[in-house]
C-alpha cells in the first residue's frame, strides 16, 4: 500500500495464495471475519507518556494490553569482514537476539570480554546520560556509530544491536547522537516497569484504533460529545480564531465549534517519496521469535526483527541502505487465527529479496514518545 500525506491509503493491492498452490490446509487463509488488521500498527513503551494518560482517563479499564517480546537483529553471514557473501545472491545470516540489560549480557556466550565490558560501560551512562552531557554533547550531530566506537570502543558488529533499539529510520551513517540516545534510554528505562524483561506492550484488537474507540466512548459517558467523519475547512488550516472561552475551529460542513485543546498529527511528508506499508500472513506461528521472556513474566505477542543498515545488498542501490524493522505479532493478539502469525514489513521503496520473497522497502516502525 502507498500512503501520501493528501489521502489516507492509496494504490492498495491484496495478494492470496491460492488453495491450489498452499502447502497443506494450514497454508490457507480463514475466513475474512477471522482477522483483524491494523494499517498502522504501533508499540508503545511502558514509560511513554500515553499510559499515564490512559491511566488517570481510567480508559485503560477497557483495554487489553499484551507483551513486546524480544528484538531480534539479523546477522549476514560473509565471507570477509564488512562484505556479503555474494551480492548476486540473497543475504544468507541468522536472526540474533538483542540483549536487554546487564544480565542478558553475561549470559551471552557468543561476547568476549572486551565486547561485554564495552556494553555494560555504555549501559551505565545511558541510563543517566542527560546528566553527563559533557561526554556527548560534542558528538550530538555526528553519526551514534562513531559514537559509540570512539566514546565506549564498542566493536562495529555490536553496534547495529543498539541501532535496533533506537528504530531510526535512516541509516547508521545518518543517525545522529541527539536522535539515537533518548530513544535507546527510553528503551532500557521501560524494562521491568510493567513485568520482568520486557518494556513495550501493544493492544489487543485491533491496535491504537482500540484506543480510540474506548476513548470515545468514555468521553460521551463523562459527557462530552465528538463527532466523526469531519474535517476542518481550509480557513481553520493556517491560524484558527482564538478566543476567551478557546479557540474556533470551522468545519467543512460550515459549522463552528470551539475547542480548549487541538491535537493534531504531522501530515508532513518525512521523505521525498510516498510511505508504504505492507502486512504479511505467515501460516506458522513462528514460535522460536517468542521466547519466553523471564520467569512469570506475561507471553510476548510481538516481536521485533531488524535489519540493520548494510545488512541488505541491491544491485539498484550501491549506498548503503536504511536499516527494515518487522514487528511480528502472533495470534494472541486477536489479528489472525491459532496457527498463523502477522507481520508488518517496514522498509524503504526499492525491491528488495528477503527469504527468496520479494518485498518494498518500506518506513520505519512508530512507536509513541
Amino acid at each position: 500500500m502507498s500512503q501520501s500525506p493528501s489521502s489516507s491509503f492509496r494504490n492498495v493491492t491484496i495478494t492470496k495464495v491460492e488453495a491450489a498452490n498452499a502447502q497443506g490446509s494450514a497454508s490457507c487463509l480463514a475466513h475474512s471475519r477471522a482477522y483483524n488488521l491494523a494499517l498502522s500498527p504501533q508499540l508503545i513503551y511502558a514509560r511513554s507518556s500515553l499510559l499515564g494518560y490512559l491511566v488517570s482517563s481510567r480508559v485503560y479499564r477497557q483495554l487489553d494490553f499484551l507483551a513486546v517480546g524480544s528484538w531480534w537483529v539479523y546477522s549476514v553471514e560473509s565471507n570477509s569482514e564488512g562484505s556479503l557473501a555474494s551480492t548476486d545472491a540473497p543475504p544468507c545470516g541468522k536472526l540474533l537476539r538483542v540483549p536487554n540489560g546487564r544480565e542478558d549480557i553475561f549470559q551471552d556466550h557468543h561476547l568476549d570480554f572486551k565486547a561485554k565490558r564495552a556494553l555494560i560501560k555504555f549501559l551505565r551512562f545511558i541510563r543517566e546520560y542527560e546528566e553527563q552531557a559533557e561526554v556527548w554533547e560534542e558528538h550530538r550531530q555526528k553519526p551514534f556509530t562513531a559514537f559509540l566506537s570512539q566514546k565506549f570502543r564498542v566493536p562495529a558488529s555490536l553496534q547495529g544491536p543498539l541501532m535496533a533499539l533506537a528504530l531510526s529510520p535512516a541509516s547508521s551513517g545518518q543517525t545522529t547522537t541527539e536522535y539515537a540516545l533518548p530513544r535507546i534510554a527510553r528503551h532500557l528505562r521501560s524494562i521491568g516497569v510493567f513485568g520482568a524483561g520486557f518494556g513495550a506492550v501493544i493492544p489487543k484488537w485491533g491496535g491504537l484504533a482500540e484506543i480510540s474507540q474506548v476513548s470515545c466512548r468514555a468521553c460521551a459517558v463523562g459527557g462530552g460529545i465528538y463527532i466523526l467523519g469531519k474535517g476542518l475547512s481550509s480557513a481553520s488550516d493556517g491560524a484558527p480564531e482564538v478566543t476567551e472561552t478557546g479557540t474556533k475551529l470551522r468545519l467543512k460542513d460550515g459549522e463552528t465549534v470551539t475547542a480548549k485543546w487541538i491535537v493534531s498529527g504531522n501530515t508532513a511528508s518525512t521523505t521525498d517519496t510516498p510511505s508504504s506499508k505492507s502486512i504479511s500472513i505467515v501460516a506458522s506461528p513462528l514460535t522460536p521469535l517468542f521466547p519466553p521472556i523471564a520467569d512469570e513474566a506475561p507471553a510476548p505477542a510481538s516481536a521485533v526483527v531488524v535489519f540493520a543498515s548494510g545488512t541488505l545488498s541491491l544491485d539498484l542501490h550501491r549506498e548503503e541502505l536504511p536499516p527494515v524493522h518487522i514487528s511480528v505479532h502472533s495470534s494472541d493478539t486477536g489479528e489472525c487465527p491459532v496457527g498463523q502469525s502477522k507481520s508488518f514489513p517496514y522498509l524503504y521503496f526499492i525491491n528488495a529479496v528477503m527469504m527468496n520473497k520479494p518485498y518494498e522497502y518500506l518506513s520505519t516502525l512508530s512507536e509513541f514518545h
